[in-house]
């Protein structure tokens, strides 16, 4: 029976004859290592597979990083054309900053296609209509800039996101969405139609001031709405949406124009939203 192996006796044997003492059980029988996949053996650089292999996973591993981060740059900064294409929408907030927004609209105008504005309650329609307004000023002034005119507008096309219908609009809180498109300024001139403006107060029907303004556009006049104020502008919209219901047996359909107004009342200059009205043949 071979004598117990001490440190005293460890010191004066190899390296490799420890090893093997190492790797024996009691029997006599040598014990198999356990293989660890997770190996800190070097790699072998001599054996030209092998170093193809490692530089070709650590090339495909780069450029997977190299084409993620490129990808979420672009999302995140630049409106692709496969963004663009994509039907955007974008939920408007009573909080959210206006004219953030409205930077946004014209710059998804200007490679393309305008966001899709999503807004519930009085508070946020006025705001997505705010932004709207805004919106269409930065791109006025753009192209101002640039000495070629404004070569197209943005237009706002509201529509009720549920039925559209008298018990839906009785809602405290009116869920729409606002369509916008982009339209050539030469395709908006109409002739000279008679001007007819329809004031919107804060206490006015929406069904009321919306069978005013369909008998308008049934006489082709050139009708706009004017509204000051959250709430009459949030009515102003909503007529809109109605108008375009009742306009649906006459084969046209309607689109607005909104922009600031000032108007003076009371010995004091107001601030508020004039709709200007477009009119075109129903899709």
């Amino acid at each position: 029976m071979e004598a117990e192996l001490t440190p005293e006796k460890k010191l004066d044997m190899s390296l490799d004859a420890i090893m093997t003492e190492c790797t024996e059980d009691k029997g006599g029988r040598v014990r198999k290592q356990k293989q660890n996949r997770h190996s800190s053996r070097p790699y072998d650089m001599r054996q030209p597979d092998r170093l193809h292999s490692v530089l070709e996973t650590s090339n495909r591993r780069h450029g997977e990083r190299e084409h993620g981060n490129r990808r979420e740059r672009d999302t995140q900064y630049i409106d692709t054309e496969e963004v663009v294409a994509s039907d955007q929408f974008v939920k408007i907030s009573a909080t959210c900053h206006i004219k953030s927004m409205a930077g946004r609209i014209a710059h998804s105008a200007r490679a393309g296609r305008p966001p899709t504005l999503l807004a519930i309650g009085h508070n946020c329609l006025n705001q997505a209509v705010k932004a709207v307004a805004i919106a269409r000023k930065y791109v006025a002034d753009s192209e101002a800039a640039e000495s070629h005119g404004a070569c197209f507008d943005i237009t706002c096309q509201p529509a009720f996101r549920e039925k559209m219908d008298d018990e839906r609009d009785r809602d405290p809180k009116p869920s729409l969405a606002l369509y916008l498109a982009k339209r050539q300024h030469s395709a908006r001139k109409r002739g000279n139609q008679k001007k007819a403006e329809l004031t919107v107060a804060s206490h006015s029907e929406a069904t009321t001031v919306a069978g005013a303004l369909a008998a308008r556009v049934r006489d082709r006049d050139d009708v706009s709405l004017t509204a000051i104020g959250v709430d009459a502008v949030a009515i102003a919209i909503r007529a809109i949406c109605h108008a375009r219901v009742f306009l649906e047996a006459d084969g046209v359909d309607i689109k607005c124009l909104p922009r600031f107004v000032h108007i003076d009342k009371a010995a004091m200059q107001l601030s508020g939203l004039c709709f200007e009205i477009i009119v075109e043949d129903a899709a």
